[in-house]
C-alpha cells in the first residue's frame, strides 16, 4: 500500500479507492488542488477539519508517488492510468490524482 505515514488510505470502499485522508473521505487531491490554488495550510484545515500532520501527509504522499519509478508505480501506458496494488486487490487512480 502507498502511504505516507499510514495517514493516506487507498480502500476500494472508499471513494473508489483513491488516496483519502486516514479516518475521512477526504481526497488527497482536494487537498493538494487547494493548496495549489492559493488557500494556505490554515485555510485547508477549517475547510476539510483536518490538522496540519494530515495535510503534510498528503503532500509527502504525492513527492512519494513522484519519486516512484513507472514500472514499480504500475503506470499502463495502454490506460493511461496507474495501478496501485494493495492487500491483493487492485486501486486505479487517474492522472488527475498522481
Amino acid at each position: 500500500m502507498l502511504s505516507a505515514s499510514n495517514r493516506i488510505v487507498l480502500d476500494p470502499t472508499v471513494l473508489y479507492g483513491k488516496p483519502v485522508i486516514g479516518g475521512t473521505r477526504i481526497p488527497v487531491t482536494a487537498v493538494v488542488g487547494s493548496l495549489a490554488g492559493g488557500m494556505t495550510f490554515e485555510e485547508v484545515q477549517r475547510e476539510y477539519d483536518l490538522t496540519i500532520d494530515d495535510i503534510r501527509a498528503a503532500l509527502r504522499f504525492v513527492v512519494e508517488l513522484d519519486r516512484l519509478p513507472m514500472w514499480a508505480s504500475g503506470f499502463d501506458e495502454s490506460r493511461n492510468h496507474h495501478l496501485a496494488k494493495s492487500r491483493g486487490s487492485t486501486r486505479y487512480l487517474s492522472p488527475v490524482d498522481q
